[in-house]
């Protein structure tokens, strides 16, 4: 390699591979403290720092492909989520409200196609309702109560029983001393029960006779939750 090779070859914007060894304002003596293993060292640093700078926009590159598909799985996700809140629309509104008395000596609710709504139906042999859709519902009892005759401390036992297969469970609870028999106490019974398909809820009526036979103050229902 001639001293006019080394003044003519050049990389990006360098006088020459001598220039690459030493730094010197002369060229021609940078050119002579230069071997050719100086140069070709100096010009392997050089690609390497090249490969380096493009692995690093290569890994840059790779950060941003990453983030973009995260941000696209995040709006599969939410467009997922609301798919499925539309297709809950189509579900029809399921709730139910009785009214109960007492006009002979058994107590009894009265139901109405109007009375009970969506995927409810009401067993007048079992007096309960059972539901046809899984899901969470708001269940409720008002009774309003009066012990004729007496003059002792009467214990009633408010309760809403589940039935899931054969057998029913207490799921609310709540129990009422009656002091006066003069009075007319009502009582009020609610909280939110998972129902699978097919379970029944109803209002225990073990102590029916207590129940005043007005319709008007006795209530018994649900609503499911959305």
């Amino acid at each position: 390699m001639t001293q006019n090779d080394v003044h003519l070859y050049s990389i990006e914007g360098h006088a020459g591979l001598a220039e690459l060894c030493v730094s010197d304002s002369n060229i021609k003596h940078r050119s002579k403290n230069c071997t050719i293993f100086q140069v070709l060292q100096k010009l392997m640093e050089h690609f390497e720092k090249k490969n380096e700078a493009v692995g690093k926009d290569i890994n840059k590159t790779s950060d941003e492909v990453l983030l973009l598909k995260n941000v696209m799985n995040g709006l599969k996700t939410n467009l997922t989520d609301l798919l499925q809140t539309s297709k809950k629309d189509d579900i029809p509104l399921t709730v139910a409200h009785l009214r109960g008395s007492r006009p002979s000596d058994k107590f009894t609710w009265e139901s109405s196609p109007d009375m009970c709504k969506g995927d409810v139906r009401y067993d007048t042999s079992e007096r309960c309702l059972t539901v046809q859709r899984e899901g969470h519902f708001l269940v409720y009892s008002q009774l309003c109560l009066w012990a004729p005759g007496t003059s002792s401390t009467v214990t009633f036992e408010h309760k809403i029983e589940r039935r899931s297969g054969s057998l029913w469970w207490d799921e609310l609870y709540k129990i009422l001393n009656l002091r006066d028999s003069s009075r007319t106490e009502c009582t009020s019974l609610s909280g939110i029960i998972y129902l699978k398909e097919n379970d029944s809820v109803r209002v225990n009526l073990e102590y029916e006779d207590l129940i005043t036979r007005d319709r008007e103050f006795n209530s018994f229902g649900l609503y499911m939750l959305p």
